[in-house]
């Protein structure tokens, strides 16, 4: 802050973002300055209207993308300015995950949504034994390539490109995990995520999701608000922030078994269900 002629000035953003480009405050400023800050002054009339307003004022205005997720695979500057950010959402979280599921029963995990490989690391990391598959949009499958490689691990680690609403899971998996995945998506894509990862599943497998969600009462917690201020304004015009219990109801519909509920962390709860033997 620096004051001159009776006015009051913010210090130039260059002061902060003069170290490392990809320690957590450049990255979390560049993603505010790109992508969050103008779209969200029109959660107003996002809620009025109930679509992204902010999305398609700000962010789509002389693109021909008509979502969010489009648009990054339009341009590579807001996709390495998003993934950057999803990217410390992820380590924020994973390390939470990683104390409070026990992951070596399992033999290979497919991360769905698994981003630039934060969490399939951190598996392959704590258990050895481990092999990660992590299925993402072809240009974030690249940038997880280089991370993997990066943390010697592309033996054990690796990554499938593909568009999950048009291709069914890769199979041979005992554990399909979604983290901070679902919430972009509307209540019949969940229940269709689910019943493609029931179909992709050994008999015995386990579904691992992990998710910002509301108190089953929807009375809390504010972050949760805050996150569905963020999804309703830019995010996903039919996600929300939802609650254990209905993720819980939506694989039950599945097939699965529920097997139990964690909440580690401040924001997130863990949520476990297994498909049957005899399935």
């Amino acid at each position: 802050m620096r004051k001159e002629d009776g006015g009051y000035y913010n210090t130039a953003a260059t002061d902060i973002l003069s170290g490392d480009p990809n320690e957590f405050m450049p990255v979390i400023i560049r993603y505010t300055h790109e992508m969050l800050y103008r779209p969200m002054s029109w959660l107003y009339e996002s809620l009025v209207e109930n679509d992204n307003v902010g999305l398609n004022r700000e962010l789509l205005a002389g693109s021909s993308a008509t979502t969010l997720y489009e648009l990054l695979g339009e341009d590579k500057n807001l996709e390495k300015v998003f993934t950057a950010m999803m990217d410390h959402q992820s380590r924020s979280v994973v390390e939470d995950f990683v104390n409070s599921v026990d992951f070596s029963p399992y033999q290979h995990v497919l991360d769905v949504g698994g981003g630039t490989g934060t969490n399939a690391i951190a598996f392959a990391q704590r258990w050895p034994h481990l092999q990660a598959t992590i299925l993402e949009l072809p240009n974030v499958a690249k940038m997880a390539d280089d991370q993997i490689a990066e943390a010697g691990l592309s033996d054990r680690v690796h990554t499938v490109g593909a568009d999950i609403w048009q291709e069914e899971f890769p199979t041979s998996h005992d554990c399909v995990v979604f983290s901070r995945f679902l919430e972009i998506w509307s209540p019949e894509q969940v229940r269709d995520l689910f019943a493609k990862t029931y179909r992709a599943l050994k008999p015995g497998g386990h579904l691992v999701i992990v998710a910002c969600a509301q108190d089953d009462d929807e009375t809390g917690p504010a972050h949760a608000a805050f996150m569905s201020a963020y999804v309703h304004t830019i995010a996903s015009p039919e996600g929300r922030i939802y609650t254990p219990q209905e993720f819980e109801q939506w694989y039950t519909e599945a097939g699965f078994e529920p097997m139990d509920r964690q909440h580690p962390g401040r924001f997130d709860v863990i949520l476990r269900a297994r498909k049957p033997e005899s399935s």
